[in-house]
């Protein structure tokens, strides 16, 4: 199924990078895990969130947020150039401890699936005249 929605995304213009046994985690409580793990300082993910907010001019919504994080932590750099520019692949072991902030697997791939069926939905609404943002993601504003 992950396949099948990874093929339909990029017919419709979608860009990302597909990864060999890809399963999607959603992080709940970043603030959370920030305060767990101690980190009061404000660092990679921070800057990352904090890039994108200024190019945006506005506060992000849960699912830029998400979108952010997700992409810094699979080793992409949201630059105020734009979209995000590939600086290596990793791998996130998730410990019993982090668990707690993340979505549930169930959860996490129900957003997942949820979040893709839209964005394919849309695009096929516009039938191509979808704008994007410099991030690149859908400018359902623009596109309008």
């Amino acid at each position: 199924m992950l396949k099948d929605l990874s093929k339909k995304l990029k017919e419709t213009g979608q860009s990302f990078e597909e990864l060999d046994n890809y399963f999607p985690r959603i992080m709940k409580d970043y603030e959370g895990w920030r305060n767990n793990a101690g980190l009061d300082y404000q660092g990679y993910l921070d800057k990352q969130i904090r890039a994108a907010t200024k190019k945006k001019k506005r506060e992000l919504s849960p699912s830029e947020r998400e979108h952010v994080i997700e992409t810094a932590m699979r080793g992409y750099n949201y630059s105020g150039s734009g979209k995000p520019s590939y600086a290596k692949q990793r791998v996130i072991t998730l410990k019993d401890k982090d668990l707690d902030f993340y979505a549930s697997p169930e959860e996490a791939l129900s957003m997942y699936i949820r979040r893709a069926v839209n964005d394919i939905e849309v695009a096929q609404f516009f039938k191509g005249s979808t704008t994007k943002s410099d991030d690149g993601l859908l400018d359902i504003d623009t596109s309008i």
